[in-house]
């Protein structure tokens, strides 16, 4: 089990941040079931509920981040820098 503040990778979302693990009370959800309420590190306004009971299936923990570490950088900043090395790299003589 995860443990909350910490930082795992979903597939399709990134890494995320394990706000809680609670019994949502909305419809289509089991209320006696436990999920971890993720928030993506690239879009913090998005809400990710996940069951606990499947979650080694669908999520694993990001050692780079839960060891204190900076993640990457986004990937729009990622993008940047190489199209400013590919840039750099054509003025050379």
């Amino acid at each position: 089990m995860f443990e909350i503040g910490s930082y795992v990778v979903k597939p399709g979302n990134g890494v995320c941040q394990i706000k809680d693990i609670l019994h949502p009370a909305f419809s289509g959800t089991d209320t006696k079931r436990l999920y971890y309420l993720l928030i993506p590190l690239e879009n913090k306004n998005s809400k990710l509920y996940v069951p606990t009971d499947t979650a080694q299936q669908t999520l694993r923990k990001n050692s780079v981040v839960n060891r204190g570490k900076k993640a990457l950088p986004p990937t729009n900043a990622i993008l940047s820098w190489l199209r400013t090395i590919c840039i750099l790299s054509l003025r050379l003589p």
